[in-house]
């Protein structure tokens, strides 16, 4: 083929994935659009906003017979388990009619998205990930068609702001701006259970420590407001209460709904690890991880930044026990996997595959319950971690 041939073929192509992209996305945007309130997440925030306007403790036992008053019985939520800092976004959608609440949250996580992947796409540019139009167009494609984000986007999903703030910290890493990870900080830290084992590896790296004291100072100041307004020890006692047994008691949050090894244990060997259980394993693994790669000599500055981001990902998505909208945040280190070669970015390549439209990919196998469909989710998450663990081994041997 003639270089002005290929050259045709390959604008072509280009112009071919960003129509497929454009007209994905657009599929998106109406199921978002179409999806009744009663069935959104977004009811969850709006009703805590709501106690707090009135003075009232959301964690207590009147916020679920609320939901219903406001809601209507299909409408019924579980607990609110969210930090207290979450009054600065859930007090002013209150002041909006449920609806028009969620429409704004609908048109707010598009754009964090969209902030999301720019800013993705160009920590990968700085860590040495060059990828040209055409990978970008394919990796657009697959964004907009993979089963988590779509799964987060049209539950309206609260976990999108601590996947952006992982975003965020990862290119403030990866442009040297502190300024930029603080920021990513202090959004980690509305979903805990999320953001611990980030920040606890993110604490590892160069100035990290001090980052996380700021975001936690910070974290701690923008959740004081609210407890002076609707009690501190009502609320505190409630949030524990809720994130532990109340949390745990809800069907659709124990180990055998989640991703990852609780939901591997609870399959394989009728073991259930709770979510704190979970936590507190993701965590010690995370501040391991973190510490091997500070006192490693032989990976440069740059792969150390590449395999916390995916460490970061893999850990929470593999270990805490995450609901599978939550593996949204493996497109954060998916980029980063145009750096390998060889073994590790096939394994890791063929995780990604199986996770894309896991569903979909569950009923070639003859796997199409919602269990099975959950354990396939795991499995790949262990395939994308194999990968990862190929390549570090791989550059550890060649640097030896």
């Amino acid at each position: 083929m003639r270089p002005d041939e290929r050259q045709r073929s390959g604008k072509a192509a280009l112009v071919a994935l960003g129509l497929l992209a454009a007209a994905l996305l657009a599929f998106q945007i109406f199921k978002v659009a179409v999806r009744p309130l009663v069935i959104t997440d977004l009811r969850y925030v709006w009703l805590a906003g709501d106690f707090w306007a009135s003075g009232l403790n959301p964690y207590g036992a009147d916020y679920i017979p609320r939901s219903v008053a406001k809601f209507g019985e299909a409408g019924r939520v579980s607990v609110w388990v969210y930090p207290f800092q979450w009054y600065w976004i859930a007090r002013p959608l209150a002041l909006l009619p449920p609806l028009a609440a969620l429409r704004v949250w609908q048109v707010a996580s598009f754009l964090l998205l969209a902030a999301g992947s720019v800013l993705t796409l160009r920590a990968a540019t700085l860590l040495g990930a060059r990828a040209g139009w055409l990978t970008i167009g394919l990796l657009a494609v697959y964004a907009s068609s993979f089963t988590p984000l779509a799964g987060l986007v049209q539950l309206g999903q609260p976990v999108l702001l601590s996947v952006f703030g992982f975003t965020v910290l990862v290119y403030g890493i990866a442009a040297g701006r502190d300024g930029v990870k603080l920021a990513g900080v202090v959004l980690l830290a509305l979903k805990p259970q999320f953001g611990i084992p980030i920040l606890l590896l993110f604490a590892t790296t160069p100035g990290g420590l001090r980052l996380c004291v700021i975001g936690g100072v910070l974290t701690a100041a923008l959740a004081g407001p609210p407890l002076l307004i609707s009690g501190v020890a009502g609320q505190i006692v409630g949030m524990i209460g809720n994130a532990t047994a109340g949390y745990g008691d809800v069907l659709v949050n124990r180990p055998i709904s989640m991703v990852g090894l609780p939901n591997l244990m609870a399959l394989l060997a009728g073991v259930d690890l709770s979510v704190g259980a979970g936590l507190l394993v993701a965590s010690v693994v995370a501040l391991a991880l973190g510490l091997a790669l500070r006192r490693t000599t032989r990976l440069t500055a740059v792969d150390k930044t590449t395999y916390v981001t995916a460490a970061a990902a893999l850990v929470v998505s593999g270990l805490v026990g995450v609901h599978t909208y939550d593996l949204t945040v493996l497109l954060v280190p998916l980029p980063l996997l145009l750096r390998e070669r060889g073994a590790s970015l096939w394994i890791g390549l063929a995780g990604y595959l199986l996770l894309w439209r896991v569903d979909q990919m569950g009923r070639l196998f003859g796997l199409d319950a919602l269990t099975e469909t959950i354990a396939l989710s795991s499995a790949a998450v262990l395939l994308i971690a194999l990968g990862w663990v190929v390549s570090a081994a791989a550059r550890m041997r060649a640097a030896a």
